[in-house]
């Protein structure tokens, strides 16, 4: 046996002697935990990650993140591995937990130089306004753009996109321990705008029929029927395309204050936290968060004064009643 493999279950051995968990204050979490522990050892590996983790969402502990952790590094699963041995020495230093904190950093270093990372550049030449990058269909923060992040081995497929230009596509394989890859995001091309229609010629208008001097009955001519675009609907329209706006602002800034608070919760799991950077972020999303509101009451505002608009605005309905027809007539508001 390599003294790799000694120190393997030298590792394995060390988590399963820690208390799994002190005591299960949910029953739902404890059957997840125990179908994980059962899975693992029967061998199959990724359905007791999945237990596991779905055990942590539901009730976060340092023993079940150190069994998750130590699951997700047999799976092959590095990064995640890595990441979450972190969140539980951060976890027992908060519960004031030495051994455990101890334990998770240990093997937080032990994987520190197998890990692989991905780097996706993004040229400032390229960053044109609206510019929005997504990696396995999930968005990429601009923060993490020409950062190099840790990542789990498999495919990574980038996409960036941007109004008015072309889509760009492109893949990327991390198949190995320990492997730097990197991906360029190009600048993306601009879509050619369609060449105006040409205004076609009108014909000139036919001279009206001459009536016979001996018809008595005189010519009768349609009245013109007004539009129905009245000012007041134009203003309308613009006017909701204003609450749209700010109605997509405050949806931008309500996306953009949860993945910060998820950030922040990520760094710092518990009430209490001595993370800069996670204070930080947590007063960021914050002020996201107010200003989401802020954007929805505009948008909102904006939106109903268009219908208003919209409806006092169209053109009114008369009666018209003559010698040989009955009806409605449209006049639009002077």
């Amino acid at each position: 046996m390599t003294i790799a493999r000694l120190a393997g279950w030298a590792i394995a051995l060390a988590v399963v002697a820690l208390p799994a968990r002190a005591q299960a204050q949910s029953a739902e979490a404890d059957v997840l935990f125990r179908d994980g522990k059962k899975l693992l050892k029967d061998g199959d590996v990724a359905a007791a990650c999945e237990k596991l983790d779905a055990s942590e969402r539901l009730e976060s502990s340092v023993g079940t993140l150190l069994n998750l952790a130590d699951c997700r590094e047999r799976n092959h699963q590095l990064a995640t591995a890595w990441a979450v041995f972190r969140k539980a020495a951060v976890a027992a230093r908060n519960g004031r937990d030495g051994r455990r904190e101890k334990e998770a950093r240990r093997r937080e270093k032990l994987l520190a130089p197998r890990l692989s990372y991905l780097t996706v550049n993004v040229p400032e030449a390229g960053r044109v306004d609206g510019l929005a990058i997504t990696r396995n269909g999930s968005a990429l923060d601009r923060a993490l753009w020409n950062q190099r992040v840790p990542v789990d081995p498999g495919d990574y497929d980038l996409a960036a996109t941007a109004d008015g230009y072309r889509r760009w596509t492109g893949q990327v394989r991390i198949e190995r321990e320990a492997q730097k890859a990197e991906i360029d995001v190009p600048a993306l091309i601009a879509e050619p705008r369609p060449a105006p229609e040409p205004v076609a010629a009108r014909a000139p208008p036919s001279a009206p029929p001459s009536s016979d001097p001996d018809e008595t009955e005189p010519v009768r001519r349609e009245p013109t029927r007004p539009s129905r675009w009245t000012a007041s609907r134009e203003i309308a329209l613009v006017v909701a395309a204003a609450g749209a706006a700010g109605i997509g602002v405050g949806i931008g800034y309500g996306l953009r204050g949860r993945h910060l608070e998820q950030q922040s919760d990520a760094r710092c799991p518990t009430a209490t936290c001595n993370d800069t950077s996670a204070l930080s972020q947590n007063a960021d999303a914050r002020r996201a968060g107010r200003l989401a509101n802020l954007g929805f009451a505009a948008g909102g505002g904006l939106l109903a004064g268009a219908i208003v608009l919209w409806w006092v605005g169209g053109p009114s309905v008369a009666p018209v009643v003559g010698r040989d027809r009955v009806g409605l007539a449209l006049a639009g508001p002077l």
